[in-house]
């Protein structure tokens, strides 16, 4: 059975459109939402609108005055269980303090597990490094789809620290070295493309990827949405295996 993942960065300490957010999901089916810069009460208005009864949400951070963010997981499908860890340190109101979520679910009859990341920004090459690690140590040998917002370009130290273990970009499997630019730089979106690529799927050895696609239609009212666009992937495990 093939699965559908949506991943979404949705800069949600300045604020969600739930109805609107929810209408782009919705129109590409997904199984799996995995979603990052998301306040607690935005996630259940979320999951309620689309349908998609077994959700985790995880604190990441509380940026004060604006509301804590965190992490969230969504399916329609049944969830064994969650599990959330912190992969960086730093302060409970500190944008630096970096986590990751982890489902089990049964899909198609099997158990799988899916990894929700959000690593750290700019210039933190090595905490990106250390925060991939971490999570692959977690992984080991078990198998996972990774996905979530690197904050690293294709050739950065964490993509590179999965690709070394055994995982698959889902985008340069289907599509090379195609841009695949989900996020803009900073300043103004609307009216110009985005970027840089930070936003992947990364799925394990032995599953195939049967397409890849950043969302990027209606390109302008996408970027008033969030600084990130949506990756969705569509991707095949092994027969008769669970992981």
């Amino acid at each position: 059975m093939s699965i559908r993942l949506l991943t979404w960065n949705l800069q949600g300490s300045k604020g969600v459109v739930v109805a609107a957010v929810a209408a782009t999901i919705a129109a590409h089916a997904p199984d799996v939402v995995m979603l990052q810069e998301v306040p607690r009460r935005q996630a259940t208005q979320l999951a309620r609108q689309l349908a998609l009864p077994h959700l985790h949400w995880t604190f990441k951070h509380w940026p004060v005055p604006a509301k804590a963010e965190g992490m969230a997981i969504m399916t329609a499908h049944r969830a064994l269980q969650f599990r959330s860890y912190v992969v960086g340190r730093a302060p409970w109101w500190s944008w630096r303090r970096r986590v990751a979520l982890e489902a089990d679910v049964f899909v198609g009859g099997h158990l799988r597990s899916f990894v929700c990341v959000h690593l750290s920004p700019h210039d933190a090459a090595e905490r990106r490094s250390r925060q991939a690690e971490i999570v692959l140590r977690r992984r080991r040998p078990s198998t996972a789809v990774i996905a979530g917002d690197f904050n690293d370009d294709p050739t950065g130290p964490a993509p590179a620290r999965l690709l070394a273990g055994g995982w698959v970009d889902a985008w340069a499997d289907r599509h090379g070295d195609a841009a695949g630019a989900t996020n803009w730089t900073i300043g103004d979106r609307v009216g110009r493309l985005p970027t840089q690529r930070l936003d992947y799927v990364f799925v394990p050895a032995g599953w195939t990827v049967a397409d890849c696609l950043v969302v990027d239609a209606p390109l302008e009212p996408l970027a008033q949405l969030s600084d990130h666009l949506p990756l969705v992937a569509v991707v095949d495990p092994p027969d008769g295996t669970d992981g």
